[in-house]
């Protein structure tokens, strides 16, 4: 009687451990967030929001061609400025990347450069 009560108890510890649900950390993106302003057809203007020690990598692309590539870990917020003087006129990308998936993303145009005229 002693063994069949001792058994029942064992059982009945052994189903509940089974039962019980096992908990497994859930990994989640931590917080990001970006603006880009084109201040004028020179001048970019970024503004970043994320976790400090997130690191994001910014991006100016022209079709699927990298120009520009900088890493952001430290800084929890930072404005930074884009002199893209010197870029053709045309259609660029940028975009603020983490973990290799874009969670920003913004499509600029830069006017083309004016067209010299002959005065008569």
């Amino acid at each position: 009687m002693k063994t069949l009560i001792l058994t029942s108890v064992m059982l009945a510890f052994i189903a509940t451990g089974f039962a019980q649900e096992t908990k497994q950390p859930v990994e989640t993106k931590k917080h990001v967030e970006a603006v880009v302003i084109q201040e004028s057809d020179d001048l970019l203007s970024l503004y970043l929001e994320k976790e400090p020690g997130e690191v994001v990598k910014i991006k100016i692309k022209e079709d699927d061609k990298v120009l520009y590539t900088r890493r952001i870990k430290k800084e929890a917020s930072a404005k930074i400025k884009y002199d893209i003087s010197q870029f053709p006129g045309g259609e660029y990308t940028v975009e603020v990347t983490q973990d290799k998936e874009v969670v920003y993303s913004k499509q600029i145009e830069k006017g083309a450069a004016p067209i010299a005229t002959l005065k008569k």
